[in-house]
Formats: C-alpha cells, sequence, structure tokens
C-alpha cells in the first residue's frame, strides 16, 4: 500500500550485460503472497523511462568521467618551392606541331593535364601536341607536396586545302571558305614576296613559280601553296584580246574564275547601250539571263548567283548584234 512515486538510492557498479529489476508489493503475507507489480530489463547505458505494464521506473545511472592526458611530438616540415615550368616556341602553335614542357625538377613529380593526371607523365620533360591547361606537383622526401602555376597552351587550327588555279594568267584562290574570319593573303614569285599581292587574286606579267600563303592573323598559323606558271602572251594584264572583243568593248576580264558566288565583269566601253548576259550549264540549260545596262567609259557588272551548283559553265555577252564568251567554273 505504498504511495507512489518511490525513489530508490543505492550504490551498484554497473558492468556490461544485462540487468533485470524487479518491483515487489511486500504484504508480510497478508492475504497471502506478495503482489509483482512487475521486472523492467536495462544496461548500464540506459537512459529514460521504461515501462512494463502498469510499473513505470526511471533510472538515473551515474557514468564516472575518465581524464586521459597524452603528450606527443609534432614536427613540422617546411613547405617545397612550388616547381616552375617553361617552355621555348619560335613561332605560333599550330594543330600538328610538338612542344616540350620543361620543369626545374626531375624527380618526385607528376604532370597534369587540366584536372587528369598524365600517364606516366614523371619526368621533367613532356612533350604536349593538345589544347588545354598543364601543371605538375612535386613531393618532397618528407610527404610534402607544392604545386606549380598552370600554363595553358593553344594550338590554332590548321590552314589546309589551300590551292589555287590559272585563268588567262589570272591566279585566283581556288575555295575561299577555307579562309579564316581574319586571313591575311600574300602572294609569292620564285620564293619572294610580291608587293601589294594581298588580294585572293593576282595577274601574273611572267613565268614562275608562284606561291600563296594564307595566315591567320587571330593565331599565326599559316597553310600555303605552289606550283609553276608558264606566262600566256595571248591574255596580257589577265584580259581576253581585243581581237576576241566585239567593237567598242575592251579590256574585259572576268573574275574570279572558279568563282563561289558572284562573277565580277571588267570592261572599258565606246558608247552607251544594253549588254546581255546568259549562263549556260555543261548540259545545255540555260540557267541565268540577264540585261546590264552599259555607260560609256569603265564599267563592273557582277552576276551573283549562290544556288547555282558547283560545275563548269559557259558565260555568253551579246553586245550590239555581237555574240562572244568563255568558260567559267563554279566551285
Amino acid at each position: 500500500n505504498a504511495e507512489v512515486p518511490l525513489f530508490y538510492t543505492f550504490t551498484l557498479e554497473l558492468e556490461d550485460g544485462n540487468y533485470s529489476l524487479q518491483v515487489v508489493d511486500d504484504d508480510n503475507g497478508i492475504d497471502g503472497a506478495d503482489d509483482n507489480c512487475g521486472i523492467v530489463n536495462f544496461t548500464k547505458t540506459t537512459t529514460g523511462q521504461l515501462t512494463n505494464d502498469e510499473l513505470k521506473v526511471t533510472l538515473n545511472i551515474f557514468h564516472q568521467v575518465d581524464t586521459i592526458r597524452s603528450a606527443d611530438t609534432v614536427r613540422v616540415f617546411a613547405q617545397p618551392d612550388p616547381p616552375v615550368v617553361a617552355y621555348q616556341s619560335e613561332g605560333p602553335l599550330c594543330e600538328g606541331d610538338l612542344l616540350t614542357l620543361v620543369a626545374d625538377i626531375s624527380d618526385h613529380i607528376q604532370w597534369y593535364r587540366d584536372s587528369s593526371a598524365i600517364f606516366e607523365a614523371t619526368d621533367s620533360l613532356l612533350p604536349v601536341s593538345e589544347n588545354g591547361r598543364y601543371w605538375l606537383t612535386y613531393t618532397s622526401p618528407d610527404g610534402c607536396i607544392s604545386t606549380s602555376a598552370e600554363t595553358e597552351i593553344q594550338f590554332g587550327a590548321a590552314i589546309e586545302n589551300v590551292v589555287f588555279v590559272n585563268q588567262d594568267n589570272l591566279l585566283s584562290i581556288f575555295d575561299l571558305s577555307i579562309l579564316p574570319e581574319q586571313a591575311g593573303i600574300q602572294w609569292q614569285l620564285d620564293g619572294v614576296e610580291i608587293a601589294d599581292a594581298n588580294d585572293p587574286e593576282y595577274c601574273i606579267a611572267q613565268t614562275g613559280v608562284y606561291a600563296v600563303v594564307i595566315t591567320d592573323l587571330a593565331t599565326g598559323c599559316q597553310g600555303s601553296y605552289s606550283r609553276a606558271i608558264t606566262y600566256n602572251p595571248n591574255f596580257p594584264n589577265c584580259m581576253t584580246p581585243v581581237r576576241d572583243l566585239p567593237p567598242g568593248i575592251s579590256g574585259l576580264s572576268v573574275s574570279p574564275n572558279p568563282f563561289s558566288d558572284r562573277l565580277r565583269l571588267r570592261f572599258d566601253a565606246e558608247t552607251a547601250g544594253e549588254m546581255q548576259l546568259r549562263l549556260t550549264a555543261a548540259d545545255g540549260r540555260q540557267v541565268v539571263r540577264d540585261v546590264y545596262r552599259v555607260f560609256p567609259g569603265e564599267n563592273t557588272l557582277e552576276l551573283i548567283r549562290e544556288d547555282l551548283p558547283a560545275g563548269l559553265y559557259w558565260l555568253a555577252f551579246e553586245w550590239n548584234g555581237y555574240l562572244f564568251g568563255k568558260p567559267v567554273l563554279k566551285r
């Protein structure tokens, strides 16, 4: 007939294992046996309230704090100086070139490209042929690591498929689409640069070995082409001979030939009038028929045809009842 809650304090050193606490209402034999209030199980790490039917037990287990004192020696090694990466390049770096990076340390190093270690790249010399950020680490005998600064390597795109053609002494780059956005053009004769010859076309005046050098001004990378050209005296100044032109027309030139999207016709006319231009495909189909107004003096006409397929065409001119023409190549 105890009044709850009841509090008990006793000293019991707990070890690892399971314990049981039984609560009994001791009746000293009154009305029979003692009353069993319940049993709860616990360990030395149990916390909170334990319940068994109507029995509720809260255990407060005291955990003694152990204080451990220890002493040791810590050695801090000096941080090694970061390695230095260098290279030598006498000109621009272009696709197909091979560059060698040089480290000022030869042992215990590892090269990286961007964020990845380069397999078996542990020597002071590293051949490079790809774009990327290159750097290396050095590990000292004490195990300390230092890292070099990044060296960014960029190889410019190569200029390929450089070719020029000869049409009546007029040299012209065959495919203008190969020209970079910032292109420099230089024509040469027998290995010597020709002054002011910096256009996609060049009109020759003598026989020799001609070359064109195309430079990407943004990267410095170049492409070139050369071939021996024999001067044709029948086309002085790259113009159609007067004997092949109708009366009143002189100094006719058609360029570029081959052309990509437009043809330019330059000539001198003695009188005003109308000139009819016809462009005929190799199979005989007439694909262009235009009429242009001609004025006395120098005239420049442009024939723009981006939609024509590549191939050989015949360009015909009709002037005051005279018909003449010449072949042109669309690329």
